[in-house]
C-alpha cells in the first residue's frame, strides 16, 4: 500500500481470480454523492481563502515581508493541491471506474506527494527564521532579505519534486475484475515490489511529517527558552549576545509572530496525523472493511480542510491580514494601516516617517523599533 492519499478508494476490496471470498458490493450511491459535495465544499472555502491570503500579501507592499513570503508559498501549495487533486477525488468517491486518465492519474499522485512536502519544509524553514530572527536580532535585520526566502522558496520546490519522483512514474490506470461486479479502471501503484511499495510509504511518512515535526519541536523548544529568558529582564537589562538591546513591546511582536507559526505547526501536525497512521495500518494489514472505509473518508476531509484552516489561523492571530482584508472589503473607509494609495497618503505617511525619526533619533543605534523585526 503505497502513500497515494486519495487515489484507491477503500470502498471497494479488488479479489484475484483465485480468490473465493464474497466481494465487498459498491458503496451506496447516497453516500458517495454526500462525500462528493462534502469535499467539494470545503475545496471551494479553501480555494477562496487561499486566494485571498495570495492576493493580499502581494498587493499590499507592506506585507512583503520574510514570514508573509513563507505563507505565500504555503498557500500556493494548498492551492496547487486543491485545484488539483479535489476534482480527482470528487471523481473516485463519485463513479466507480477511473474516467480522468493515465496523465492524470500520475500527476495526481505526483501533485499530493510533492505539494505536501513542499508544505512542510515551508514550515520548518519558516520555524528556521523564528528562531534565528530571536536569537540574531541584529544579524537578521540585514540577512532576512525578501529576495533570499525566494530563493529558499524555489530550493523548495526544486528538492520537493525531485524526493518525490517514483509516484510520477509507477502510478497507473490499471483493469481491476471483481467477483459478481463489472470490470473497473482504478489510478493505483504499479510499483516493481511489495516491498518497494512499504518502503516508499514509509519513506513518504518520513520525509514529509516525521523529519518536519522533530526539527520544529526542537526549535519551538529553543524558541520558548529564549522568549522566556527575554522576559525575565527589565528594558534597561536586556541586552542580547549581539550587542542589541530589546524592548518589552518587540519581545512581545516577536512572541505574536512566533505565534501565528506555532499555530500553523500544530495545525499540520494534527490535520495529517491520521492520514499517516492509516497508511501505516495498511502496511501491516492490507484487508478491506467499512470500517477502513469510513477511517479514510474522514482522514480525506480533514487534510482538505486543512487547508481551509491555515488562511483562518493568519486571519484571528495576524493583525496586519485582518486589516488588510477590511481594505479589501470597505476600501478606503476603512483606515488599515498596510495601505498608502494617493498622494494625500504619500504626504501624511512621509509626515508621520518624519515625526517617528525625530522622536527616535536620540535612541541608541543597536535599538531599532519592533516593526524591523519581523
Amino acid at each position: 500500500m503505497a502513500e497515494d492519499y486519495e487515489s484507491v478508494s477503500y470502498y471497494w476490496v479488488y479479489l484475484d481470480e483465485n480468490s473465493t471470498l464474497p466481494a465487498y458490493e459498491y458503496p451506496v450511491q447516497t453516500n458517495s454523492i454526500a462525500i462528493t459535495i462534502v469535499i467539494a465544499v470545503i475545496s471551494f472555502l479553501a480555494l477562496s481563502a487561499n486566494c485571498i491570503v495570495i492576493y493580499i500579501v502581494v498587493s499590499f507592499r507592506s506585507m512583503h515581508t520574510v514570514t508573509n513570503f513563507y505563507i505565500l508559498n504555503l498557500a500556493v501549495c494548498d492551492l496547487l493541491f486543491i485545484i488539483v487533486c479535489a476534482p480527482s477525488i470528487s471523481v473516485i468517491y463519485a463513479l466507480p471506474d477511473w474516467i480522468m486518465g493515465e496523465f492524470m492519474c500520475k500527476l495526481n499522485a505526483y501533485v499530493q506527494h510533492v505539494s505536501v512536502q513542499a508544505s512542510c519544509t515551508t514550515l520548518t524553514m519558516m520555524t528556521l527564521d523564528r528562531l534565528y530572527v530571536i536569537q540574531c536580532p541584529l544579524t537578521s535585520r540585514f540577512k532576512r532579505t525578501t529576495g533570499r526566502v525566494s530563493m529558499v522558496v524555489a530550493m523548495i520546490w526544486i528538492v520537493s519534486l525531485l524526493l518525490h519522483i517514483p509516484p510520477a512514474m509507477y502510478y497507473k490506470v490499471e483493469i481491476l475484475r471483481w467477483h459478481y461486479q463489472a470490470d473497473t479502471k482504478s489510478c493505483q501503484p504499479s510499483f516493481p515490489s511489495e516491498e518497494f511499495d512499504k518502503g516508499y510509504t514509509i519513506y513518504s511518512i518520513i520525509m514529509t511529517y516525521v523529519i518536519p515535526l522533530v526539527v520544529i519541536t526542537v526549535c519551538y523548544v529553543l524558541i520558548l527558552k529564549l522568549l522566556w529568558g527575554l522576559r525575565q529582564f527589565k528594558p534597561e537589562d536586556e541586552a542580547l549576545s549581539d550587542g542589541q538591546s530589546q524592548t518589552a513591546s518587540t519581545v512581545a511582536q516577536k512572541w505574536r509572530a512566533t505565534r501565528m507559526v506555532l499555530t500553523v505547526v500544530l495545525l499540520f501536525g494534527v490535520c495529517w496525523a491520521p492520514i499517516h497512521i492509516f497508511n501505516l495500518w495498511m502496511i501491516f494489514d492490507q484487508t478491506s472493511s467499512a470500517i477502513k472505509a469510513h477511517i479514510r473518508v474522514f482522514c480525506s476531509c480533514l487534510i482538505y480542510a486543512h487547508a481551509f484552516f491555515n488562511p483562518v489561523i493568519y486571519a484571528l492571530v495576524g493583525a496586519s491580514f485582518r486589516q488588510c482584508f477590511k481594505e479589501l472589503l470597505f476600501g478606503r473607509r476603512t483606515i488599515c494601516k498596510c495601505v498608502t494609495f494617493g498622494k494625500k497618503a504619500r504626504i501624511r505617511l512621509a509626515r508621520t516617517y518624519s515625526t517617528v525619526y525625530h522622536k527616535t533619533s536620540k535612541r541608541r543605534p543597536d535599538s531599532p523599533t519592533a516593526s524591523t523585526l519581523i
